[in-house]
């Protein structure tokens, strides 16, 4: 048995084969960015991870660490807090004048708004109030729902702040 193609349907069988291969490779690219993609995700939550345990534990050393091998200082975690908001919210005072030192952004807001002055604030770190003023936290923002520093140390009963 002999099968005739005219030169139209070889044209198009040719063309529906390049389709195939290129939907294929578009298939392949995808792919491979979203591999590519998650690695640097992983390599990113591991920085995130050293620097955040780094403040946890009061460890102004590895905190110097991840910065000397690739950290930014101004990275924020998955919530978006900043290593300042971190270390005024347990009121670490050589962690935040290490900070303070790489000019860290003081007025850095998260995604609910807050700061690291709101925060030291909240939990009655008044050292911490004092220097990040000194370094020019803006004592006059507010959160995303309106409520500012001093708000925030009265709320929590810290009058004296």
């Amino acid at each position: 048995m002999v099968v005739t193609v005219d030169k139209s349907d070889h044209e198009s069988l040719i063309a529906g084969g390049f389709m195939k291969l290129s939907k294929l490779s578009i298939s392949l690219s995808v792919l491979m960015l979203m591999l590519v993609s998650s690695s640097l995700a992983s390599q990113q939550s591991k920085l995130d991870d050293k620097a955040k345990k780094a403040i946890r534990n009061s460890n102004v050393t590895m905190l110097a660490n991840w910065l000397e091998n690739g950290g930014d200082i101004n990275e924020t975690t998955k919530n978006g807090n900043s290593l300042l908001i971190l270390a005024s919210k347990i009121g670490d005072k050589p962690t935040i004048d290490f900070l303070l030192s790489k000019q860290i952004k003081v007025n850095y807001q998260n995604e609910v708004g807050a700061t690291a002055l709101m925060l030291a604030a909240k939990y009655g770190h008044d050292h911490v109030v004092e220097m990040l003023l000194d370094e020019g936290a803006d004592p006059t923002l507010t959160n995303n729902s309106g409520v500012s520093a001093a708000q925030f140390a009265k709320a929590y009963g810290h009058y004296d702040l």
